[in-house]
């Protein structure tokens, strides 16, 4: 029988190292903690040059981003989450965080999206933010 979770980790820029298993435990740890017991989600990791034309072609928004998501939650979670670790280090060194807590902000920010939150207003970007610093702090700081 399958895993009823599937982390795919594809890193598409050679300028980081990230563990690849680590990430994996730590993205099944925040799917546990929304309550998602079945999931299929590949985490890609590129440069912002990628991100940026990803950003333009499918978004119309000519920038660099830190993440991008595409997925559905229908009796399980699946999806792709897009995030560039050049804005990632970038970000972790402006809020004093560590890389890795910071790539995982990303990939539990993805996962919510997916989920259906919405960060397009103020109140929704702090409640979204709250809840995803509640999430990572209940393992990432234990």
């Amino acid at each position: 029988m399958a895993d009823p979770v599937s982390i795919e980790v594809i890193l598409r820029t050679r300028r980081f190292k990230v563990s690849c298993s680590k990430l994996k435990k730590s993205t099944a740890k925040i799917l546990r903690s929304l309550g998602i017991h079945k999931a299929s989600l590949n985490l890609v990791l590129v440069g912002d040059e990628k991100i940026r034309m990803l950003n333009r072609r499918f978004l119309k928004h000519d920038r660099v981003t830190d993440v991008i998501t595409w997925g559905e939650y229908r009796g399980g979670l699946q999806g792709d989450i897009v995030i560039s670790l050049d804005t990632t280090q970038r970000q972790a060194a402006h809020y004093g965080n560590p890389f890795f807590y910071e790539l995982c902000f990303y990939v539990c920010h993805g996962i919510l999206h997916i989920l259906g939150w919405d960060d397009s207003r103020a109140a929704g970007r702090r409640r979204m933010w709250r809840k995803q610093e509640e999430i990572l702090k209940s393992f990432l700081f234990k």
